[in-house]
């Protein structure tokens, strides 16, 4: 999650074009992170037909931030030494690459650094927004974004500036992000001679509220108790996907969050899953 949190900061410039956008103020003093997150993802994308959605933003202060509050790989060694980098704080940060998205839908950007190469600085509120018109095939895209991120600090008492690229000899690869296109709104025409569950559905008065119509499929999944934050669900998330992994079953799907009860109900009679489509193994 956090690795893909800070692909999506630098989602902002991948065209070089001005913002159009307006990053939501009630994230201004909250932590680093990206809204919508992974588990919200995009919203679909209707085939033939013009789509925009903005991202608000909040880019991280330092190297703990970014790296989601974990430590324990922000150490350097040098000549036996090791050093903390964690509160070395990001510079600038630069999305290199986009694979994935389909044609016609542009990633906008206001580049606050450098227009010609889309880098943002560190610890702002931004935003961004994805726009355009696609006739690629229906179905699910994922989105791959190669990130590099720019810091500086000290080791002893010698000055470093760095970068990602520079220290790893790659870029940080992110996954997570999906755009769905479909060729249907929130609901379907009638049809006598093949009756589906989505024909039926009411028509959504809030264009907040999206149907989508899924294939059916084999799935797996964990049931487990208590509110269901974000936290609890990336839990119990990583702890399904860790055992498919070990059983060798393929994952065909994101993640995907199930909930059943309402809000009222204390945390410990709530039932809650993750899922995964996965692969039958025949």
């Amino acid at each position: 999650m956090k690795k893909i949190l800070l692909a999506f900061t630098l989602i902002l410039g991948y065209s070089n074009m001005y913002s159009q956008c307006t990053p939501d103020p009630q994230y201004q003093d909250s932590s680093y992170a990206i809204w919508p997150d992974t588990i919200q993802n995009l919203p679909s994308v209707l085939q033939g037909q013009s789509y925009n959605t903005t991202l608000t933003v909040k880019t991280p202060a330092t190297l703990l931030e970014a790296n989601g509050g974990d430590s324990s790989i922000l150490y350097i060694d040098t000549f036996g030494i090791s050093t903390f980098v964690g509160g070395w704080p990001v510079d600038s940060m630069e999305l290199v690459q986009v694979n994935g998205l389909p044609n016609g839908l542009n990633l906008n950007c206001e580049s606050l650094l450098n227009m010609s190469s889309c880098m943002l600085p560190g610890d702002i509120l931004t935003c961004a927004y994805v726009d355009g018109t696609t006739n690629d095939p229906i179905g699910i895209y994922p989105i791959e974004l190669l990130v590099n991120v720019y810091t500086h600090g000290s080791i002893l008492i010698f000055p470093v500036s760095t970068d990602l690229y520079s220290a790893l000899g790659s870029y940080e690869t992110i996954t997570g992000y999906n755009i769905v296109i479909s060729n249907t709104s929130s609901y379907e025409v009638f049809n006598s001679n093949k009756f589906t569950l989505l024909q039926n559905v009411p028509n959504p008065s809030n264009s907040e509220v999206k149907i989508l119509n899924m294939k059916g499929g084999y799935f797996a999944a964990i049931t487990y108790s208590g509110r269901a934050s974000d936290k609890n669900f990336l839990k119990h998330k990583e702890i399904l996907e860790n055992q498919l992994k070990e059983d060798n079953i393929s994952i065909l799907s994101p993640p995907i969050r199930a909930t059943y009860n309402s809000p009222f109900t204390l945390p410990m009679l709530r039932r809650n899953e993750v899922m995964f489509e996965i692969e039958r193994n025949t």
